[in-house]
């Protein structure tokens, strides 16, 4: 279960790393295959929406089980304004070098954000068992 907790911190130290593989060294190859093209195009934002509502799960672990539920709904606001920024920085790019609007790179956010979700209800079903684990009695 322990390891299970530590699945945050492995996926946005990875990321980080990946993100700047791309970023400053795949992309800078000037590769001609276009289907490497366009995964490195949207993988930026893949991580972006994967890590960013990452980031907020760190304090999950020491959270009391009777405050899961608010947890939840502030987790769900935030992917929503991870969304929204997403999109606006697709719009009006203010932090990254593209001037390009691209729909897939919305499309990515989106599967990010939803690639995370699928982590946090991992997550929480772990925070659940270990709970219900910790009352049961030792046969």
């Amino acid at each position: 279960m322990k390891n299970l907790f530590q699945l945050p911190a492995i996926i946005t130290i990875s990321g980080v790393l990946i993100f700047a593989v791309v970023k400053f060294y795949l992309r800078e190859l000037h590769i001609q295959n276009d289907f490497i093209l366009f995964t490195l195009g949207i993988y930026p934002n893949f991580l972006a929406g994967l890590m960013i509502p990452m980031l907020f799960l760190f304090k999950y672990r020491v959270l009391d089980i009777d405050k899961v539920e608010n947890f939840d709904r502030r987790i769900k606001y935030i992917m929503l304004a991870t969304l929204m920024f997403l999109i606006f920085e697709e719009y009006r790019p203010t932090f990254g070098s593209s001037k390009v609007f691209d729909y897939w790179d919305i499309v990515f956010s989106a599967v990010g954000l939803i690639v995370f979700f699928i982590v946090y209800l991992k997550l929480k079903t772990g925070k659940l068992e270990s709970k219900v684990n910790e009352k049961s009695p030792n046969e």
